[in-house]
């Protein structure tokens, strides 16, 4: 009785985050949906970036709901978020969860931008998230960025490609079954992306999802005047 009550609290747990189970849960081990409650609780979902008006900044606007279609997706889905997490420092990193949507149809696949956005500083603040991904036979490129004040056209970033921000990240990218997988692994400082898997195999599957871990940053020009205290506790200083 204490097991089924047990599993009972686990399922509806999953009830109440932003996935849909197409297969019964009943299915699935209770040590399967420990894992998935432990780590699908605290991720974070990009949503998808988009410009707000034609004076206006980019902000995260839509979200999709992960469609989970049967039990192998659900493994492979937490194969991915364990995997980003064995990659990185060991702090308590943020988690984030994506659908990935290909934005153009050519030898080289670019996914639409995606964003999180901590909305709780001051009004003229919001801190972004953003990331852009990109693949071609020859090449895997991640795009990473901190927006402060986003939602505005005199908003200031904070970027890889421009120097001004350096950070630790894992991210895995997988379909709905339990075939192939891209791993990639920004280390801190790094100036090459880490990349283990063929990305022209996960490029055309169906339905991608992604799982990122951010465990740590530095900024290399002044920090944003407002970054949540999440955000503060994976800042790093350059060594001397």
């Amino acid at each position: 009785a204490e097991r089924t009550a047990r599993m009972t609290e686990l399922t509806r747990a999953l009830g109440s985050l932003p996935l849909q189970f197409h297969f019964p849960l009943s299915t699935v081990s209770h040590d399967w949906l420990s894992e998935a409650v432990r780590y699908f609780g605290p991720m974070k979902i990009l949503r998808w970036r988009e410009k707000a008006g034609e004076l206006a900044g980019w902000v995260p606007t839509e979200e999709e709901t992960w469609q989970l279609q049967s039990r192998q997706a659900l493994m492979s889905i937490l194969a991915c978020a364990k995997w980003t997490l064995e990659r990185v420092a060991p702090a308590k990193p943020l988690l984030f969860g994506a659908t990935l949507r290909p934005a153009t149809d050519s030898d080289r696949v670019t996914f639409a931008p995606l964003a999180f956005e901590w909305a709780e500083g001051p009004a003229a603040d919001p801190l972004q998230l953003a990331l852009q991904l990109s693949m071609s036979t020859e090449e895997v490129k991640l795009q990473v960025e901190m927006i402060s004040g986003g939602w505005s056209d005199w908003s200031e970033s904070w970027s890889l490609e421009a120097g001004t921000l350096q950070v630790e990240m894992s991210t895995a990218i997988c379909g709905q079954d339990e075939g192939d997988k891209l791993m990639l692994h920004q280390v801190l400082g790094a100036e090459c992306l880490e990349v283990t898997g063929e990305a022209h195999r996960v490029a055309t599957a169906e339905k991608l999802i992604a799982v990122v871990c951010l465990s740590q940053l530095r900024w290399g020009a002044d920090a944003p005047p407002w970054r949540p205290r999440e955000l503060r506790r994976l800042e790093t200083r350059a060594r001397a």
